[in-house]
């Protein structure tokens, strides 16, 4: 792969600055929840967030999706894991496979993310509430994401309204 310079452009600079913007709020705002792991939350945000608004959207809902069926297939895995590897993989596997029945491939490698964390990160916490935690705390970012894009959208179409009714 070759690495070449581009001249940066305002597009460029409105997208770095929402990313920015948007990892900042997800963070300080996850912060005020009663969520143990709020940094969660923005990494979910910076995921979702895209230069191209559709792209977002899609990315919300995989995220989601995916963080749902992860967290179930994460607590399931997590409850009787006790250094079994073959549980977390079919953990895993169970999880990629309910993605891929309901047609929902681009959510299946959240939802292995989301079970890896839950199941392979030691916790104090019952495996339902870490389960439950890692969902709210993505979920919560991938919807700071999906917020930061709507209320662009509609900031945006204000501005070319009232540009164009200036003549």
């Amino acid at each position: 792969m070759k690495l070449a310079w581009k001249t940066p452009t305002t597009d460029d600079a409105y997208y770095a600055a929402g990313v920015a913007f948007v990892a900042v709020f997800a963070f300080a705002t996850a912060r005020l929840l009663p969520l143990p792991e709020p940094y969660w939350a923005p990494i979910a945000a910076v995921v979702v967030l895209s230069p191209q608004r559709a792209a977002t959207r899609q990315a919300a809902g995989d995220r989601f999706l995916g963080t749902l069926i992860g967290s179930f297939t994460g607590w399931a895995g997590a409850a009787w894991w006790h250094e079994h590897l073959v549980i977390y993989g079919l953990a895993v596997l169970t999880g990629v496979l309910v993605c891929g029945l309901l047609r929902l491939e681009r959510a299946a490698r959240i939802c292995a993310v989301t079970t890896t964390v839950i199941i392979l990160i030691p916790r104090a916490l019952p495996p339902h509430l870490v389960a439950f935690h890692r969902f709210c705390e993505v979920s919560y970012g991938a919807a700071c994401a999906l917020a930061v894009t709507i209320a662009s959208d509609a900031l945006h179409r204000r501005w070319l309204a009232w540009r164009s009714s200036r003549g």
